[in-house]
């Protein structure tokens, strides 16, 4: 486990230091406490503002511990309103939770392009056949790039380019060979997905705009050497009028044509179910 302490200097600088790098037996809440109340005691920090962790449950007990042994310091400095704001959620990891969730609706078009990509990046040889492609379709200069799928920035990366190449995708499918025998090989015992198909790049292209306000977001709260919580209200305001538009014609049933859910119903896959979940 990794802790950086940000604190602000006499100039009135901000400072970002990394305190501690240990192994820690297990994920318990309270394994987790004990370490990082060592780590203040170790370095005599005395006072603490803030903790900001990701949202695992096991990090609510852990901050709730560090508090109470803060507490039990008899300092009246140490923390600030008796800990009850000790505890920052993550938002960058907020945003990753809402964009993974939408990632996992869509995880077919995104799997089918990944393999197209991870076929061309896997061999100088087809990497070059895939370049002879881009130009005989005129495509931009440049190439795709591979992503980490438990990354999604990436994966928002690697369908922006990709989305770039499609007609060079189409001419691989037309003129090589093994790229339409590596979408009939079983990758884990299962056919992998794929080649991408015009459904999967109109899916791309979708999740690409939509995504890029949450890329744009996180690129703003993961700054380190710079601080970020002051930025927080000017994403929630983004988010607000993002939400006020889609309530002005979706959120109710006052304001949405009720066709949209006979529609929704008459689909065989769905009837009366999603339409009762809904309401």
């Amino acid at each position: 486990m990794v802790i950086t302490a940000h604190f602000i200097d006499s100039d009135w600088c901000l400072n970002r230091r990394i305190i501690s790098f240990s192994v820690i037996e297990d994920h318990r809440g309270k394994t987790i406490g004990k370490k990082i109340v060592a780590c203040l005691q170790d370095w005599g920090i005395e006072r603490l503002f803030a903790i900001t962790v990701d949202n695992a449950s096991t990090n609510d007990v852990a901050v709730n511990y560090v508090t109470m042994q803060l507490l039990g310091w008899r300092n009246d400095d140490a923390i600030v309103l008796a800990g009850q704001y000790m505890h920052v959620r993550c938002c960058a990891h907020i945003l990753n939770l809402i964009v993974v969730s939408g990632l996992n609706e869509l995880h077919a078009s995104v799997a089918a392009i990944r393999n197209a990509v991870k076929y061309v990046r896997s061999s100088t040889t087809r990497l070059q056949t895939f370049k002879q492609c881009a130009q005989q379709v005129k495509c931009p200069n440049g190439t795709v790039v591979l992503d980490c799928p438990t990354r999604w920035n990436s994966t928002y990366l690697m369908l922006m380019t990709a989305l770039k190449f499609q007609a060079a995708f189409d001419r691989m499918a037309e003129v090589d060979k093994p790229y339409e025998a590596y979408f009939l090989e079983k990758e884990n015992n299962v056919k992998r997905v794929g080649p991408p198909g015009p459904e999967d790049w109109e899916s791309a292209g979708r999740i690409v705009k939509f995504f890029k306000v949450f890329y744009d977001a996180t690129l703003l709260f993961s700054a380190s050497l710079s601080v970020t919580s002051n930025l927080y209200l000017w994403v929630v305001a983004m988010a607000y009028q993002m939400r006020e538009k889609f309530d002005k014609y979706w959120e109710s049933s006052g304001k949405i044509n009720k066709m949209l859910i006979v529609a929704s119903i008459l689909d065989p896959r769905a009837k009366m179910d999603f339409a009762k979940h809904i309401f």
